[in-house]
């Protein structure tokens, strides 16, 4: 008989120890170097000829790592493993455009029907709108708004804090406009997470001060994603920049807002136009395997990247602001 993983549980290999990704239930667990060799080097070999490859000399060891994998039912027993295909690590959107940025503060002057439709054109299905300063309760409805009759799936907001937004405004726009998934309101006076009754939107109150998009960039294992889609871009992506456009305050479209190059601005240039540009996909294929360290991380397939602040300024350098060292698999928090 042989032991075999689900497809949707992914063990990944880190310099001092691995994980098991669950895909579908969107969790992981920590494994040793020891089990990720047997369940991939030893992939589809029978429980006794695994035991035979170690001269028998770690059979309580073994029988241990197959009763761990039991209980948190990773795998099953079979005596045709072949029958059960792995998942393909192939990854593919038909969009141009998968999810935007959209930088906002008190000068910004965006034409919001303009870039709803040119989104659309590039098929795009998420939309992270950040507002750095203060903005009037009805012109943040009124944006929201532009983008109802839009293909888009879900809106990510990015609020600043006022006592002029109650839960209850915030709760009646998510119910208003479900295409919103969830509202991160910073430079609050509280740190507290509520959710939108009925539709169970969160709604997190952050004292981090956001000012502007330097504050992007962060690696930490709270933002971590543990989903097939995320986990095989990761494998043949980047996970961050990917089909990805953005237009900062000033209405310059860049890949990211934090990056300098700019690649016109959108009132004078379409999303498609600066698309076409030769090198605004650059970075796309950089994936962690070709980073530096990152290359060595257990979380490398679920964490987020960013190509903009780097160690050294590096195209394949660490992220600047991952505190996480897989070496001692120890966070410098």
């Amino acid at each position: 008989m042989v032991f075999k993983l689900y497809a949707c549980c992914i063990p990944v290999k880190g310099a001092k120890r691995s994980i098991i990704c669950d895909l579908q239930r969107g969790n992981y667990r920590f494994i040793p170097n020891v089990l990720y060799e047997i369940l991939i080097e030893h992939k589809n070999v029978s429980i006794d000829k695994i035991k035979a490859s170690y001269q028998n000399e770690y059979d309580d060891h073994i029988d241990s790592y197959i009763k761990f994998l039991e209980e948190n039912e990773y795998g099953f027993w079979c005596k045709n493993p072949q029958q059960f295909p792995d998942i393909e690590p192939d990854w593919f959107h038909p969009s141009l455009i998968t999810n935007a940025i959209i930088d906002i503060d008190s000068n910004s002057k965006h034409n919001y029907d303009k870039i709803s439709q040119e989104l659309d054109e590039l098929g795009c299905t998420a939309l992270q709108i950040r507002v750095y300063d203060f903005i009037p309760f009805e012109k943040l409805e009124n944006i929201i708004k532009h983008f109802e009759q839009s293909r888009l799936r879900s809106i990510e907001l990015v609020i600043k804090y006022s006592n002029d937004y109650n839960q209850k405004m915030l709760s009646k726009l998510c119910q208003t406009q479900q295409r919103i998934r969830s509202i991160i309101v910073h430079s609050s006076i509280q740190e507290t997470k509520v959710e939108v009754e009925g539709i169970k939107v969160p709604i997190l109150y952050s004292k981090e001060r956001i000012k502007d998009h330097s504050f992007c960039g962060v690696v930490h294992h709270t933002y971590f994603i543990v989903n097939i889609s995320n986990f095989t871009e990761s494998k043949n992506f980047n996970n961050c920049l990917n089909k990805k456009i953005s237009i900062d305050v000033r209405g310059q479209i860049k890949n990211c807002p934090s990056m300098s190059k700019s690649y016109g601005n959108i009132n004078e240039t379409s999303l498609v136009e600066a698309l076409n540009e030769s090198d605004i996909k650059n970075l796309w294929g950089i994936t962690k395997d070709m980073v530096d360290v990152c290359c060595d991380c257990e979380f490398r397939y679920i964490c987020m990247d960013c190509r903009v602040f780097t160690k050294n300024g590096q195209s394949y350098g660490k992220p600047e602001k991952c505190k996480y060292d897989p070496n001692t698999a120890n966070w410098d928090e």
